[in-house]
């Protein structure tokens, strides 16, 4: 996000000087790509806090979810529910930055829509770097056709009740690999 936002500030600031150079096709140009940007900024705002709403609402709602009778935006969800997470990449010069999707229940429209989008971003926006910008294009592409990041709501459970870390959104054999390396760790020191 942060190279999102310095990216506008630097397309606003040579918007501004193209206007003062009288090249205004440059500033409308310039100033169009700080606005996308500005709102990119805002939709990955967005989609963070939406990770944060669901992982709180599966946490207040996991007595119901055990018992099967819980339901999220219209969908019945239980432990065995398949949810998703797509991720996107911003790209500039050398940098590149991948961002996560908002969690999204498998089969639905939403989760769709997610994939569309963040396909369309991992496009617009994740080829702007040498050499990983374009690499990252190809990965990430695959990975939201794919279908994203897939887990259960068990699993999720799993992973925020292990509140010695940060929730890891990945799939149950990778976070099983995870909380192996962990417990190695863990017996080293």
């Amino acid at each position: 996000m942060i190279i999102t936002t310095v990216l506008a500030i630097l397309f606003f600031i040579v918007g501004i000087s193209n206007a003062m150079a009288a090249d205004m096709f440059g500033f409308y140009s310039c100033l169009f790509v700080a606005f996308v940007l500005v709102a990119l900024v805002f939709y990955i705002n967005n989609e963070k806090k939406k990770i944060k709403s669901f992982i709180e609402w599966v946490t207040s709602n996991k007595y119901y979810i055990e018992q099967g009778v819980a339901e999220y935006n219209g969908n019945q969800i239980n432990l065995n529910t398949k949810i998703s997470s797509y991720v996107f990449c911003v790209s500039a010069l050398f940098f590149t930055q991948v961002m996560r999707s908002r969690i999204v229940i498998k089969g639905t429209f939403e989760a769709v829509i997610m994939k569309i989008v963040n396909i369309l971003l991992t496009i617009l926006f994740g080829l702007w770097a040498f050499p990983r910008g374009p690499i990252y294009v190809v990965i990430l592409t695959i990975k939201n056709i794919s279908g994203g990041t897939k887990m259960t709501i068990k699993d999720l459970i799993e992973q925020i009740e292990d509140d010695d870390h940060e929730i890891e959104f990945t799939s149950t054999a990778e976070y099983q690999k995870i909380k192996e390396q962990r417990y190695r760790d863990s017996m080293n020191y």
